[in-house]
């Protein structure tokens, strides 16, 4: 059995979950022996794809220019459609919500979606610009009607498209995602920087929106600078103008820094932080969290979507739009050292019951299923 992947995953992210997760599935259906992935080999720069050797084609990585977004989406959209008209596939399992293909793709020839989350659906009114993007809202209406079978990642997220896109709970599989930090990453020599700053909690990826960043950081700068405690913000980019003039209006500039990371360096600050903070509104899984349980850090977490799905009784929670909620939190990880240590070993504990490799069997069964 060939299945095909089309490239929209890849060239939306240069990294994030949704591409890791595409990208540790194709690498995984190599060992599986019936089943033969197929990606469109178009223009990304992906690093998930390149580290696992699945890519060697880039759209002018390291450069920045007018209309570069706009161009490698029109020129990948139109690689995919000729691909899918000229490989030869048993099943199609789209990385996105774009409904491009369905123009190109045979009738006949049996659709996978993975939802990731009801965002959108959910959000709209509270972010206005969730609203805007009308392509994920619509496709995503469009898709739960014509694919064949629906990947939810979570039982949280299954709920909420059976809601809100009245689909048959019957139709959705769902299939948990893994972590690609599946062991520990030694610590860093004792010389290393990281173990020279202050104490820290860690913040990890996207700060817009229903991510609460904002929320988080307006809950908790008192404590840091009470405590002499920073938070580190790992990814999505140097802080914007917005999010530099609330650390200006807060003064708290000094202990809220943000810096990138590879994987390794995002593992040894795992190891490090005194917590993982997730102030998410909403999350249809929640990857980091099993990426700092594998790393040994406790994790407090909003009490909200798929996070207690996810973490269980590992992590200690607070309510997202409550900013008492979210100090009483992180006072309590800081003075009870023996909740904080039970939090680690329950934490590693529990990563261990989600790996890639199950997602990779599981959706491998569902592709079985849905030619047979």
């Amino acid at each position: 059995m060939t299945v095909f992947f089309d490239n929209q995953a890849f060239y939306i992210q240069e990294y994030g979950g949704l591409s890791r997760y595409f990208a540790e599935l194709i690498a995984g259906l190599h060992d599986e022996t019936d089943i033969q992935p197929l990606l469109s080999n178009g223009w990304t720069n992906n690093q998930h794809l390149r580290n696992a050797n699945l890519t060697d084609r880039s759209f002018f990585a390291g450069r920045s220019f007018r209309g570069k977004i706009r161009l490698m989406h029109r020129m990948n959209r139109w690689h995919d459609a000729w691909q899918l008209r000229q490989q030869s596939y048993d099943l199609f399992h789209a990385t996105y919500y774009d409904t491009y293909f369905l123009a190109h793709l045979p009738k006949q020839t049996p659709l996978v979606v993975t939802f990731l989350d009801m965002i959108h659906e959910k959000f709209s009114s509270r972010f206005p610009e969730l609203a805007q993007d009308k392509m994920v809202i619509e496709g995503k209406r469009l898709l739960a009607r014509r694919a064949n079978r629906l990947i939810a990642i979570s039982e949280s997220t299954k709920r909420d498209v059976v809601e809100l896109l009245d689909v048959d709970p019957a139709k959705i599989d769902v299939v948990h995602l893994g972590s690609s930090f599946s062991r520990p990453i030694n610590c860093l020599p004792t010389n290393s920087p990281v173990s020279k700053v202050r104490p820290y909690l860690l913040y990890v990826g996207m700060r817009a929106g229903y991510k609460n960043w904002a929320g988080l950081v307006e809950a908790i700068h008192p404590l840091l600078k009470q405590e002499q405690i920073q938070l580190v913000c790992v990814g999505s980019g140097p802080f914007n103008y917005e999010e530099q003039t609330l650390l200006r209006a807060l003064d708290a500039e000094k202990w809220v820094v943000q810096q990138e990371a590879t994987d390794q360096k995002l593992g040894q600050l795992y190891q490090h932080a005194v917590a993982f903070f997730f102030p998410s509104l909403y999350e249809g899984f929640g990857i980091p969290v099993l990426e700092a349980f594998a790393c040994g850090c406790p994790c407090l977490l909003s009490n909200s979507s798929s996070l207690p799905e996810v973490a269980g009784d590992a992590a200690l929670y607070f309510d997202p739009d409550d900013a008492d909620s979210i100090r009483t939190a992180l006072q309590t990880v800081i003075s009870d050292q023996a909740l904080r240590a039970r939090l680690i070993q329950q934490g590693q504990q529990r990563a261990t019951l989600f790996t890639w490799s199950a997602m990779q069997r599981k959706t491998a069964d569902i592709y079985r299923k849905c030619v047979s």
